[in-house]
């Protein structure tokens, strides 16, 4: 596959051509890039990316790490912007208290608002 327009698009701010560029990473196992590109695209303001990011932040860190915290910051504007995946991700952590307090009430909300979508 020709990465040049993908990548031409995703330098110059378009969200989606970041975020399949990094699912190709992903799939060739190129884990930096694909962060680069994830990052990008969140800021762009691509919620697919932001999700995505969030769950590589929370990987395997300590419940209150400052990776987890960006992963919470990530998801809930996600969420914001209607994403089901990143409200289910936000219920997780609610639940488990990863990067937030933990509060079932608070879960149970982002478990409803994913469902009514």
């Amino acid at each position: 596959m020709d990465r040049a327009p993908l990548q031409a698009a995703a330098s110059k701010g378009d969200g989606r051509a970041a975020f399949e560029l990094a699912k190709l990473c992903v799939s060739e196992n190129k884990l930096a890039d694909a962060e680069r590109w994830l990052k990008a695209g969140a800021h762009a303001g691509n919620p697919d990316c932001m999700h995505l990011l969030a769950m590589r932040l929370h990987g395997g860190e300590p419940p209150m790490s400052p990776r987890r915290t960006e992963a919470i910051r990530l998801d809930e504007k996600a969420a914001g912007l209607g994403h089901t995946g990143a409200m289910c991700g936000l219920a997780i952590a609610y639940d488990n208290g990863w990067g937030v307090q933990k509060n079932p009430v608070t879960a149970q909300r982002w478990l409803e608002k994913a469902a009514a979508r």
